[in-house]
């Protein structure tokens, strides 16, 4: 504070003598400036506990139709500032009208915010924060939104997954169908989505893999998310060990965003688990716990597959944990990225994998458990153990994501890390 005040003090004596020769005025107005500089900063000296710590925290995305929205879902996601001071204000803004629109929520300060996406795309939503006496902005706080807005549900758009044949097992077939040009992509709700879906089903059909349901393999998750138009969900199956009370759930994404083929993110991961598969199956041995075995959908759209599965699937065991596959095989054999961080629920597998991984050679580095994103974050979101295979430097979400950048033994490598670890667990 007494720093602010020199400074106040240099900048009115500056000012007294550029501009004002008489004496008796120049302090007059010397002290005026001092009085309102002095309040002026006294705005910004706001303590720790209110400005320094404000955020915004986003909830999940719920999806909402209209009748004007003639036939399409409306994405709503809600937006809080955190720590906001009853001193303060905000007022909202939206980067892009055309994609979101902004509505705050009645309350406190306007605290509180619903963001309306119109359509598919991705929007910059800004809180600018206000001192209440003053009107002086204190803070601004900013958050990219994306969404992907799909077609409202119809009788003949909730397509059953079509039956495909598996044909001859092995990594680079399974990379080669997942990644076949004309099926036009593994997005969402695609015609290439759902015959994706259907070659899993039919791997897992061949492997002699149950239901983890009565009604099948797939996993419907428009109980829960109604949003999903013509999705076809999870696609889930299980072996059965000598405890059943526990499980080991595999898990890898098999849809892709647009314009892709997918051959890294993530046909490879589909190989991966499908390999583990078949190994165990040849094997010839009941593991110690059950094994299910999910392909995720949705994983590009913030996790919605995995999410909805890990919601359902929460009580049907005493124990679990999860193993993802995320991205793995690149042929630069670049580190895989093993998440930890101290006191984590899944500090005891990621050792387990790291005395696993030393012992193949398969290089690694620890990361941080927060900045890898996959399907894994909704088991440790509910407090399951897990651990998520991902790779350094393969090229995503992009047209050079193609067959010939994968390496089916390195993929191989992974499977047979994972193999080792199912048949030694001790759970």
């Amino acid at each position: 504070m007494k720093e602010d005040k020199k400074i106040n003090h240099h900048l009115t004596r500056i000012f007294a003598k550029v501009f004002v020769r008489n004496k008796l005025v120049r302090t007059f107005m010397a002290m005026l400036l001092a009085v309102s500089l002095m309040f002026g900063f006294a705005d910004k000296a706001v303590p720790v506990d209110s400005a320094g710590k404000m955020s915004l925290k986003i909830k999940k995305t719920q999806y909402t139709y209209n009748k004007n929205s003639k036939g399409k879902k409306r994405a709503a996601q809600t937006i809080r500032v955190r720590n906001l001071s009853k001193r303060y204000k905000v007022k909202w803004k939206s980067g892009n009208k055309k994609v979101a629109a902004v509505t705050p929520k009645k309350g406190k300060a306007k605290a509180k915010l619903t963001v309306y996406m119109r359509k598919t795309g991705r929007s910059k939503i800004t809180a600018i924060i206000y001192n209440k006496k003053s009107g002086k902005v204190v803070k601004k706080l900013n958050r990219i939104i994306r969404v992907t807005v799909h077609k409202k549900p119809t009788a003949k758009s909730k397509q059953i997954i079509p039956k495909v044949k598996a044909g001859e097992f092995s990594i680079a077939a399974v990379i080669k169908e997942l990644c076949r040009k004309e099926n036009g992509g593994r997005f969402a709700g695609t015609r290439g989505n759902r015959l994706a879906a259907g070659y899993i089903m039919a791997h897992f059909e061949k492997a002699g893999l149950k239901p983890l349901k009565k009604k099948g393999y797939e996993w419907s998750y428009d109980e829960h998310h109604p949003d999903v138009g013509n999705a076809v969900g999870n696609v889930v199956g299980y072996m059965k060990g000598r405890d059943s009370t526990k499980a080991i759930v595999v898990t890898a994404h098999f849809d892709t965003v647009l314009n892709t083929p997918g051959a890294f993110d993530n046909a490879s991961g589909v190989a991966a688990l499908l390999d583990v598969v078949y190994k165990l199956k040849k094997r010839g041995k009941t593991p110690e716990t059950d094994i299910v075995f999910c392909a995720f959908n949705e994983e590009e759209q913030f996790y919605v597959g995995s999410a909805a599965f890990v919601n359902e699937f929460k009580g049907l065991y005493k124990k679990s944990i999860n193993i993802n596959i995320d991205c793995v095989g690149h042929k630069n054999n670049g580190n895989y990225l093993l998440g930890y961080e101290k006191n984590d629920i899944s500090a005891d597998l990621i050792r387990a994998f790291q005395s696993i991984f030393n012992s193949r050679s398969i290089p690694y580095r620890n990361f941080p458990v927060k900045d890898i994103r996959s399907d894994h974050r909704s088991f440790q979101d509910e407090g399951i153990p897990n651990i998520c295979f991902t790779q350094e430097g393969g090229i995503m979400h992009s047209a050079q994501d193609v067959i010939s950048s994968v390496d089916d033994k390195l993929i191989s490598k992974i499977s047979d890390a994972m193999i080792e670890f199912i048949i030694n667990n001790r759970l």
